[in-house]
């Protein structure tokens, strides 16, 4: 083992490195979901954030679909941490952001 792994293996057993940084395999679970037809994505993170994605899909009657590639680029409506602590994302680009707004009230009552 070279010296800076070796190095980088003590700093994290200390604490030093939080040990998901980085995206390592103590990441929270993380999933994106869609409505076909829009431009909506939902991004859940967190030990339930399948079991969010899943009922967004079951909600959605037949439109709601699993994100195989996540896209960024769309505007950040809002964030929030859900009553289960799972942590939603939701991002619109669409031209009146009607979707990503109506999602947002949605989780502001989920707090």
């Amino acid at each position: 083992m070279s010296m800076r792994a070796t190095a980088s293996a003590v700093l994290l057993l200390m604490g030093a490195i939080p040990s998901g940084a980085c995206g390592g395999p103590f990441a929270p679970p993380t999933c994106t979901v869609g409505v076909a037809g829009t431009d909506l994505q939902v991004t859940a993170s967190g030990d339930k954030a399948q079991a969010f994605c899943d009922a967004f899909i079951k909600a959605n009657n037949g439109s709601g679909y699993a994100v195989d590639q996540p896209d960024n680029t769309g505007t950040l409506m809002c964030r929030y941490t859900i009553r289960d602590g799972t942590s939603v994302t939701v991002r619109d680009k669409g031209l009146l952001k009607l979707y990503g707004s109506t999602e947002c009230e949605q989780l502001k009552q989920m707090q």
